[in-house]
């Protein structure tokens, strides 16, 4: 029935349960454990309270045992130390005897420890009329007496023994003695003695033979005799009576002792009951505890195997489901608890993993199918990429072979450039020397026509035509011979700005294309065009200066003419040289240019090789990636 109702429970519940009981348990315990706590208080405290008054009652006897012994002791040896040792343990006995008083738990020998204490104050009191005589401290007074006694016997008899008188002297010193003895005590003892005295002992006085003053000695001797007689009488009543009451008084003390032991005996059976009461409220308190643990323990254990198991079951159910064993057995629980959610959660697992399997199969068909399709199709385009690739591949193989010819040639133009621009500077030097060398007979020219022109002003000045005629045809042969070798020269110069002008369009038909790109066509056209200049300014030169082979009268105009000649062959010859300058910097500007083309042609033949090497590092990898798709 229990297990049918647990099982009936959730797993919370049964939590619940247990956590209640475990609440309970320990309640019950706390209260278990209180009242034995209680209980061996109580117990406790009366152990503890009989405990004390049986030590007190057994200190009580020990003590009045010893205050007996110093009191026979300090009789019979008379020590001050006795004395010490009854005064120490009658404070002790009072102090008990209070204590005793002051216990709850000793009412019933409240009286006789008041009885006790009173006793006791009342023999201390007693004992010390004995051992404090006259307020001369614990001395012994007695034997202080006897002492004194005897010196004085000792003394009247050796008076007497001088005159043969000594045993007399003797019997009557004994008969005051014994006399002494039996008055002792009594109020008329004194008396008694002194008459003892003049019948025993004055008439062996009077009839010694003694003068009066040793007479008069011996009788205060006597005197002084007869007085510690009656002292040690009456000390010895004292101690006596005082001996009597101190008896008196222990006898007294004795029922309340035998009362305290008695006590005592009882206290030590009370003591022995609360002993054995711990123990019960100890037995008492282990076996409710056990009692506690027990029933808490079975019950802990029905709810925890009431959950464990079907944990258990539900565990192997889900560690055979992880394992792959769709069968496992799960049990049913139809209880809407955290177990019954478990195990519908492990039988929708199981149904699903067994749907997701079934799908995956499936999946995995399709995922063959699909990839023998997928692996043809990755086939055909790979081999239509492989040919495209290897086309393009091929194309751009071929742009870089280009590429690097092209950068060689235009290498070999840039050197071919370079060695013309060395065949242009000298060409330009050779210009620049003949246009010197053309400077120089136009200079030469025009100071001829200027001395021509001095002569013939010379002759017009002189007057006389004839005369000037005359010697005008006398000087103009000189005169034509070097004008004729002037032009000898400025011909020769013309048919070198020829030759320079036709070698510049040659090195520029040689450089391609009439010298595109590198300058040479505009160096030739400018040689040719300063060279035809040069060559019609040389005709107009030769026409004018046959003008001034005409008629000796045509001299003064003709010079003028040739002077105006000379001027613009100087004219153009600064224009040469001017062209020359422009043909100077030209070179300058060609040179530079060819020295950045070559450097142009290294850098286009550098990243041709570049650029193949890349073509063929693209080939590879294309052809491995081709490799992979087709595996």
């Amino acid at each position: 029935m229990t297990s049918r109702f647990l099982n009936n429970l959730s797993v919370g519940a049964r939590l619940n349960i247990l956590v209640g009981l475990a609440l309970a348990a320990i309640a019950g315990a706390a209260l278990l454990f209180a009242a034995a706590d209680r209980k061996l208080e109580v117990a406790f405290e009366e152990h503890s309270a009989s405990t004390r008054i049986r030590e007190l009652s057994y200190r009580i006897e020990v003590g009045i045992s010893r205050l007996r012994s110093h009191q026979s002791a300090f009789l019979v040896n008379g020590k001050a130390d006795e004395v010490e040792g009854y005064e120490r343990e009658s404070a002790k006995l009072v102090a008990f005897l209070q204590t005793l008083a002051s216990i709850p738990e000793a009412d019933e020998v409240r009286s006789r420890a008041d009885t006790l204490s009173d006793g006791i104050a009342e023999h201390a009191t007693e004992f010390r009329k004995i051992a404090d005589t006259d307020g001369m401290g614990p001395a012994t007074r007695g034997a202080t007496l006897e002492r004194l006694i005897q010196y004085r016997t000792d003394e009247i008899e050796a008076r007497f023994a001088d005159m043969g008188l000594h045993t007399r002297a003797a019997g009557a010193l004994a008969i005051l003695r014994s006399e002494s003895e039996l008055v002792a005590g009594r109020p008329e003892a004194a008396a008694d003695l002194d008459r003892k005295r003049r019948e025993v002992f004055d008439p062996l006085v009077w009839r010694a033979p003694l003068g009066e003053n040793e007479r008069a000695t011996i009788s205060v001797t006597m005197e002084a005799y007869v007085a510690a007689l009656v002292e040690l009488g009456e000390w010895r009543e004292v101690r006596r009576t005082t001996v009597a009451r101190l008896a008196e008084i222990i006898d007294y003390l004795t029922p309340g002792v035998e009362a305290l032991a008695d006590y005592r005996r009882d206290v030590a059976n009370a003591v022995v009951a609360a002993e054995a009461r711990r123990g019960e409220a100890r037995s008492l308190m282990l076996i409710g505890a056990g009692v506690v643990f027990v029933v808490f323990a079975v019950l802990g254990v029905g709810l925890v195997v009431g959950v464990s198991g079907p944990i258990r079951s539900l565990a192997f159910a889900a560690r055979d489901l992880a394992g792959g064993n769709r069968d496992a057995f799960i049990a049913e629980r139809a209880t809407p608890d955290e177990l019954g959610d478990i195990s519908r959660a492990l039988r929708h697992t199981r149904n699903a993993l067994i749907d997701a399997e079934n799908r995956e199969r499936v999946g995995i068909d399709r995922e063959r199918a699909t990839d023998q399709l997928s692996k043809d199709a990755k086939l055909a385009l790979a081999d239509a990429i492989e040919q495209r690739i290897a086309a393009v591949a091929g194309g751009l193989a071929a742009a870089a072979s280009e590429l690097s010819d092209l950068a060689v040639a235009l290498g070999d133009m840039a050197g071919e450039a370079s060695s013309r621009v060395g065949e242009i500077n000298v060409a330009s030097g050779e210009t620049n020397a003949n246009l010197r060398e053309l400077a120089g007979v136009a200079s030469t020219l025009q100071n001829a026509a200027e001395a021509i022109s001095q002569r013939i002003s010379h002759i017009g000045r002189n007057g006389e035509g004839g005369k000037g005629s005359e010697r005008a045809i006398v000087v103009w042969p000189a005169i034509e011979k070097e004008v004729g070798q002037r032009l000898t020269e400025i011909t020769n110069v013309a048919v070198r700005a020829r030759l320079m002008a036709l070698n510049g369009v040659i090195a520029a038909k040689r450089n391609g294309g009439e010298g595109k790109g590198l300058g040479f066509a505009d160096i030739a056209q400018t040689t040719k065009e300063i060279a035809n200049r040069f060559s019609a300014d040389m005709v107009d030169f030769q026409t004018r200066i046959s003008d001034i082979l005409a008629p000796i009268d045509d001299i003064a105009g003709a010079v003028d003419s040739q002077g105006a000649a000379a001027r613009e062959i100087m004219r153009n010859a600064e224009s040469v040289v001017a062209g020359t300058l422009q043909m100077s910097n030209a070179v300058s500007r060609i040179t530079r240019n060819a020295g950045e083309t070559e450097k142009v042609a290294h850098e286009m033949r550098a990243k041709a090789d570049t650029a193949a090497r890349q073509s063929e590092l693209l080939l590879g990898e294309i052809t491995e990636i081709l490799a992979q798709i087709r595996q």
